[in-house]
């Protein structure tokens, strides 16, 4: 009977009504369910042949259904193998040739699956002899559009690699190629399985291929799904423990494990770290009896270590990307057992409406090491460095971004595992960290910083100075500062100490202070102030130096963020070298300096690094110049001379009169000031003062009379040397023709300073008792036209010079015969009491006052007689009241007698 039936369905496949096949189909597969026992194996071979048939039938649904029923056959049923001897030619047939004769995609899923069923199902010993079939079919699903299908065979792969090695080992490099075809597919999913496909093909098969395999798995490094990235990481890891031969390809293998280390994701970092910590322990394992004595002796980490549980850098970086990762659970413990991966927990603020029943709070961590990489891990990057570095020396400048920055975390990496090794490859590996650390990206920068640092620790100071100093002899940049400054910052105190004065001389040198590029000066701050965190005390011998380059950048710096930081290393300076303020820190320092400067100032121009030296000396040692002015003055003297640059010396006057004549505490009690101050304004100003033609000419005038007049008003506040008559001549008689040509000249600022500059010197010369006649006579004519000057700024300081000119008169003046010159005084000055400004008309009338004394009958007469020609008429009869009253207290004079009958 059940013969008959299986006639009966086996038949009806051939129908051509689809629907009787389908059924057919499904009831075949339902007998052999019911009757398995009972077949013979005969029977079941013909039914699963009539079957198999359908691979091939022209409906998609059975041939859909005729493959799953193959496969639940498989999967379930007892195998022998009459059944492969028939499936394994069909399924070549449909998706293993090189026409693929199955246009369903859904099918051919279906299909491989059936083959992954098989791999995992059949014994090793018979699936061997169908190898050949399998390895055919996966070429071609292996690059099947369809992702799915790539997806099952990459899985199919893994299998058959783990299920008969030995086998595989012969066909496996037929599959390198398809597989690493889906390296780059769109599907993530798809990369993943590659990856692992890819790892057991090379661990099960020949390793020849690992060649051509690395380059693409390290190209997945780079991929933007984290997931994808820990499959390599994964891939790497077993190979390092697992792969035939593995010493051979040992330097390809450590860049990517290493360079994984740094990965954005904690959780990949940590399997990284892991995987990295078992191969170092097996290779001590494997290498036991060439590392004994290491083992042995050396099991107590360095005392000089680099911190590697960086606390406060992980919770900044916590803090910038809060969102990224968030892990939900109840508890948290901070475990800080040495040898463990610590965690940082740090609780987010924010919670869902999800899990506030559940009583779980989200949060973010990072993942990091605290330990030493162990002795295999180092030993392996130590007898790896010659094949890695010229590589990652290149890479790191690379023309991709993300391979620069992949190599700047390799390169951490590397050194952190090969210490004091790294020292036979330091002077390579520190010509690509130069370039690199001016990387436009910031990352690669900070990364080579890092690595700079680290270099430091395991470098001594001694072995890396003699490397880094002479390479920045001849040209130094702004890369190869950073990268030293960060050597400094890693680097032991007690070996630093000992080359602190040679570091000390060499960035003191001229070619390497004097530069004025802001990200220059800030590195070569950096190594200065490193200096001085690093070695603390000990920088006390080399605060000359320090300051030295200190000054220089204070004097060249380009913007305001350099000015400050340097200013703040000076105050860490001024801490170490035991002083009580930043004075004396110039006190102890500025006269070297000042004569080095001295030396040069013959050849000075516009852009000369020591002009703006000198300037910030001048600018910020304050009291401190007091001490040094007879070296100040001779700088002075040269580098003011007429026929010097003219923006020089406008600058040098500017900050003379800012910056030192505007401080009083520079010339108190100073036994040199008086020296300096006559040398100054004979020597420095006088020549200066010439009038000479052009628009820079004028602006010189304008700022050499600006620092006399500051240089004038200061005298009578301290001890004067032109308190001296004689010096007040000789200083005074050359100055006076040139002031009086400068209260006329074209410059509105330089006429109005003149004025005021006249001022100061005649209270000197009542002060030297030369105020005499002559002087009067030769100054009011100059002055007196200066009331008519466009600017009224100039027309008040006259006004008031006028008044200081004739009020008091000198002893020999005598008003008989001055007498026309007092006339041609009033007359001017009534002309300008009727001037069309009330302001103007107010100061005149109190001037008139003031100096009506000289004759007030004559003034009055000269008033009254012309009262009808003035439109300011009330000022007029005001100044007529006030020479009235004169005139009155003149003809009768009151004696104490008459005041006291008066009273009575």
């Amino acid at each position: 009977m059940t013969n008959i039936l299986i006639a009966k369905y086996c038949s009806a496949l051939k129908s051509d009504d689809k629907k009787k096949r389908k059924q057919s189909l499904e009831k075949l597969f339902a007998l052999l369910q019911e009757h398995d026992s009972d077949l013979v194996i005969i029977e079941k071979v013909e039914v699963y042949k009539n079957i198999l048939r359908c691979f091939s039938d022209k409906a998609e649904t059975c041939r859909e259904l005729a493959v799953n029923v193959i496969t639940e056959i498989i999967s379930s049923l007892s195998q022998e193998e009459e059944y492969y001897v028939y499936l394994m030619p069909t399924l070549v047939q449909r998706i293993g040739g090189q026409e693929m004769f199955e246009s369903s995609e859904e099918v051919r899923l279906l299909e491989v699956s059936l083959l992954h069923c098989v791999v995992k199902k059949a014994n090793p010993s018979l699936l061997s002899s169908f190898l050949n079939d399998i390895i055919q079919i996966l070429v071609n699903t292996l690059v099947d559009p369809y992702p799915k299908v790539k997806k099952e065979s990459c899985e199919c792969v893994v299998d058959l690699a783990e299920t008969i090695p030995t086998h595989f080992f012969l066909q496996a490099r037929s599959l390198v190629t398809p597989t690493l075809r889906n390296f780059t597919h769109q599907h993530f999913r798809v990369r993943i399985s590659a990856i692992n496909a890819i790892g057991k093909v090379v661990r099960y098969g020949n390793n020849t291929s690992l060649d051509s395999v690395i380059g693409p798995l390290a190209e997945r490094l780079f991929d933007q799904t984290p997931m994808v990235r820990q499959a390599v990481v994964c891939v790497i890891g077993m190979w390092l423990v697992e792969l035939p031969d593995r010493y051979s390809y040992f330097h390809k293998l450590l860049p990517l494990i290493l360079t994984s280390l740094s990965d954005e994701v904690p959780e990949l970092r940590t399997e990284a770290m892991k995987l990295w910590e078992e191969a170092g322990k097996l290779y001590m394992q494997e290498n036991e009896n060439d590392i004994k004595d290491q083992m042995d002796f050396l099991t107590e980490d360095p005392a000089h270590y680099p911190p590697l549980d960086r606390i406060n850098d992980a919770i900044d970086k916590l803090n910038k990307d809060i969102d990224s990762i968030v892990t939900w659970t109840k508890k948290f413990h901070l475990n800080i057992n040495p040898g463990k991966t610590q965690a940082i927990i740090l609780g987010h603020k924010r919670q869902t409406d999800a899990v506030k029943h559940l009583d779980i709070s989200p949060v973010k961590y990072i993942m990091f090491s605290e330990t030493r990489p162990n002795l295999g891990c180092r030993t392996l990057v130590k007898r790896n460095l010659c094949k890695i570095v010229p590589a990652l020396v290149n890479e790191l400048e690379d023309w991709l971004v993300d391979i620069r920055v992949k190599a700047s975390q390799l390169l951490y990496a590397l050194i952190l595992n090969a210490e004091i090794q790294i020292t036979h490859h330091l002077e390579k590996i520190l010509v690509g960290m130069y370039r690199a650390s001016n990387d436009e990206d910031a990352r690669v920068a900070d990364n080579v910083e890092k690595a700079a640092e680290l270099i430091g620790y395991f470098v001594p100071a001694d072995t890396y100075s003699k490397i880094v100093l002479p390479t920045m002899e001849d040209s130094a940049n702004m890369g190869q500062l950073r990268v030293f400054a960060a050597i400094l910052k890693g680097s032991e105190r007690t070996l630093l100490k000992e080359k602190l004065t040679e570091i000390g001389d060499f960035l003191k040198r001229p070619e390497i202070c004097y530069n004025k590029e802001a990200l220059y000066q800030r590195n070569l701050l950096n190594c200065c102030i490193t200096l001085m965190l690093v070695c603390k005390e000990d920088c006390k011998e080399i605060s000359y130096q320090l300051f030295v380059i200190m000054i220089s950048i204070l004097g060249l710096a380009s913007n305001d963020d350099v000015t400050k930081m340097t200013t703040e290393g000076l105050h860490m300076l001024e801490k170490i070298d035991e002083c009580s303020s930043l004075q004396e820190l110039f006190k102890k320092h500025v006269q070297p300096v000042l004569e080095m400067l001295q030396n040069s100032v013959a050849s000075w121009s516009l852009h000369s690094p020591e002009r703006f030296i000198f300037e910030a000396i001048l600018c910020h040692a304050g009291s401190v110049l007091g001490l040094h002015l007879v070296t100040i003055s001779t700088i002075l003297i040269t580098c003011l001379k007429p026929e010097k640059d003219p923006e020089v010396k406008l600058r040098i006057f500017t900050i003379l009169s800012t910056n030192i004549f505007s401080r009083e505490d520079i010339f108190v009690q100073v036994p040199d000031s008086e020296q300096f101050l006559v040398t100054f304004v004979k020597d420095i100003i006088t020549p200066n003062l010439v009038w000479r033609v052009g628009r820079v000419a004028e602006a010189i005038r304008t700022a050499s009379i600006s620092c006399l007049y500051a240089a004038l008003r200061h005298s009578p506040k301290s001890r004067s040397p032109f308190a001296d008559s004689n010096i007040f001549t000789a200083v005074i008689d050359p100055l006076l023709p040139l002031l009086l040509t400068l209260v006329e000249d074209s410059s509105k600022k330089t006429r109005l300073i003149a004025c005021q500059s006249l001022c100061q010197i005649i209270k000197l010369a009542r002060i030297t008792g030369v105020h005499t006649a002559d002087l009067v006579h030769r100054l009011y004519p100059v002055i007196l036209k200066r009331l008519d000057d466009v600017s009224d700024d100039v027309r008040l300081v006259a006004v008031t010079t006028l008044v200081k000119l004739f009020k008091p008169l000198p002893t020999d003046y005598c008003m008989e015969i001055s007498y026309g010159h007092i006339e041609a005084l009033f007359g001017t000055m009534l002309i300008h009491l009727d001037d069309p400004d009330p302001g103007f008309q107010k100061v005149m009338l109190d001037a008139l006052k003031e100096l009506s004394e000289l004759n007030s009958k004559h003034l009055w007469e000269k008033v009254n007689s012309s009262l009808h020609k003035f439109r300011n008429v009330d000022g007029c009869r005001e100044l007529l009241k006030h020479t009235e009253r004169l005139q009155s207290c003149v003809l009768h004079p009151v004696t104490e007698a008459e005041d006291s009958v008066t009273a009575i």
